[in-house]
C-alpha cells in the first residue's frame, strides 16, 4: 500500500525541481524540500506551539519542534494564526517578530444547511464538547466540575465529536458516576452545524490552543459559548464568550450554570458571536496570505 505522505513528497519535489513558481508554501514542518528549494523564498504556516508548551506529552523521538524551528528560521516569512501564537513563536523559538504575519483563520460552518433526512436526533437539553479529547483539552477535569451539575438536572446531557469514546473514558465517566448523560455523535460538517445550533451552549475548556476554530463555528451558528481564560480564547472570542478559570472547577460548574438558567443571556450571547463572527473571513485571510506571498 502506497504511503500518501511519501507520494506527496516525490510529487511536490517534482514540481520544485521545475522551477515553475516563486514562493512555495509546505503545509506542515517537514523539511524535506529544503535542499531542492535552492534561493526559492518559502513561506511556513504556524498553528501552534502544543509542542512547546507541553512537551512532557510527546516522545522524545519526536521532531515536529526541531523541524518547525528550522523551518522558521529559513523561511521567508513566518504566518501565525494568532497573536498568540506570534508571541509564543518568539518566546519559545526565538523568531524575529517582523518576518511573522498575523492571519486569522475563519469558519464555513454556519453555512451548511441539512437535509431533513440527515437530521441527528438529540436530546432535549445538551451541552456540546467538539473535537479530540486528550491531555490539553481539559475534558476529563471539566466533566468532573459538572458532574453536580448533570445530577441535578437530569435532562441535561453532553453531547461530545471526535474520536469515540475510549474504554479508559468510559470508567471515568463509570467513576462519576454520569455515562449514561454521555453521548457521542459522529458528525460531519452539516450534521455538527446542526448540532451547534441546537445546544445550550459549547463548552470549550482546553489549556491551550494556537487559535481555537470551534469558537468561530459555535459563533456562525448561533451557539452561545463558554471557554477558558486564556489569551487566545480573549483574542478571538472578545466579549462574546462567557469565561471561566479551566483549572478550577467551581468556575467552570458556575460558568455553565449561570448560561443553563439565563435564557436571554444566552440569546444575548448568541447574538454577540454571531455578530463577532463577522470579522472573520476566509476572503480575509486570502488577501492577507496574497500580501506576505508578495513580500518575498
Amino acid at each position: 500500500m502506497l504511503d500518501p505522505g511519501r507520494v506527496n513528497r516525490a510529487n511536490s519535489l517534482e514540481q520544485i525541481g521545475r522551477g515553475d513558481f516563486d514562493v512555495f508554501h509546505p503545509t506542515y514542518y517537514d523539511p524535506y524540500f529544503l535542499e531542492s528549494i535552492g534561493n526559492r523564498p518559502f513561506v511556513v504556516t504556524v498553528f501552534d506551539m502544543i509542542h512547546e508548551v507541553f512537551p512532557e506529552y510527546f516522545f522524545t523521538s519526536d521532531r515536529t519542534s526541531v523541524h518547525k524551528k528550522r523551518l522558521c528560521e529559513r523561511a521567508a516569512r513566518v504566518i501565525a494564526i494568532s497573536n498568540t501564537t506570534k508571541e509564543d513563536l518568539i518566546r519559545f523559538l526565538g523568531i524575529e517578530e517582523e518576518k511573522i504575519d498575523v492571519i486569522h483563520l475563519a469558519s464555513s460552518l454556519g453555512a451548511h444547511s441539512l437535509h431533513p433526512a440527515r437530521t441527528i436526533p438529540t436530546p432535549e437539553r445538551y451541552v456540546l464538547f467538539t473535537g479530540n479529547r486528550r491531555f490539553y483539552k481539559n475534558f476529563k477535569f471539566f466533566l468532573r466540575a459538572i458532574t453536580d451539575v448533570l445530577k441535578e438536572d437530569r435532562k441535561l446531557v453532553v453531547i461530545c465529536t471526535g474520536p469515540t469514546f475510549s474504554t479508559d473514558e468510559l470508567d471515568y465517566f463509570d467513576a462519576l458516576g454520569v455515562r449514561d448523560r454521555l453521548i457521542h455523535v459522529q458528525a460531519d460538517d452539516e450534521q455538527l452545524g446542526e448540532l451547534y445550533r441546537k445546544a445550550e451552549m459549547l463548552v470549550f475548556p482546553s489549556l491551550y490552543e494556537g487559535f481555537g476554530m470551534p469558537l468561530l463555528e459555535a459563533f456562525s451558528c448561533c451557539c452561545p459559548v463558554v471557554a477558558s481564560d486564556t489569551a487566545v480564547f480573549r483574542e478571538i472570542g472578545g466579549d462574546a464568550v462567557v469565561f471561566f478559570q479551566p483549572k478550577d472547577p467551581t468556575s467552570i460548574s458556575n460558568a455553565i450554570r449561570t448560561l443553563l438558567e439565563d435564557r436571554d443571556l444566552r440569546g444575548e450571547m448568541a447574538d454577540r458571536g454571531y455578530e463577532r463572527n463577522q470579522r472573520f473571513s476566509w476572503q480575509r485571510t486570502t488577501e492577507q496570505t496574497r500580501l506576505t506571498y508578495e513580500k518575498v
